[in-house]
């Protein structure tokens, strides 16, 4: 069902962003199965690799995911021998993270092949219709940000 201009009606927003997110997930899921990483993980060795995850509590600020579970990733990604964690001595709370030599090798691995999957998927997708998407997702979550101050 859509309106004149063929636009579907607002209360399929949440249907629209959640199949994205399914196929995005799904997509990057399988890109990482050689890796035996989770889409999380990824995005945490990414952040290590990018030299902006350096402990926990950032990366908890750049993924909606609560540091709890970005932890327990952290160790599994520890186990693998793809992370190393060192206490600081500045504030012994805190765990600065960097990538293993295994890991700078493997990320740059991780990262074609997730990038190979997201080419794919936005195929015929413009860089004004992407810039348009960004715009309208930003402007939602503003939205959301601003309220749920309230």
């Amino acid at each position: 069902m859509t309106d004149n201009n063929g636009i579907p009606p607002l209360y399929s927003l949440g249907h629209y962003v959640a199949s994205l997110v399914n196929a995005v997930s799904k997509d990057a899921t399988n890109a990482l199965v050689p890796f035996g990483v989770s889409p999380l993980g990824y995005a945490i060795l990414r952040r290590c690799f990018e030299g902006e995850g350096d402990t926990v509590s950032r990366i908890a600020q750049d993924i909606p995911v609560d540091a709890s579970r970005i932890s327990r990733v952290v160790t599994e990604l520890t186990n693998m021998g793809l992370i190393r964690k060192r206490r600081l001595r500045s504030d012994r709370r805190s765990v600065r993270l960097t990538l293993t030599q295994r890991g700078r090798e493997v990320v740059p691995e991780m990262i074609q092949a997730v990038g190979d999957r997201f080419g794919i998927l936005m195929e015929g997708v413009t860089d004004a219709q992407y810039k348009a998407f960004v715009d309208v997702t930003m402007t939602i979550k503003e939205n959301y940000d601003r309220t749920a101050e309230d």
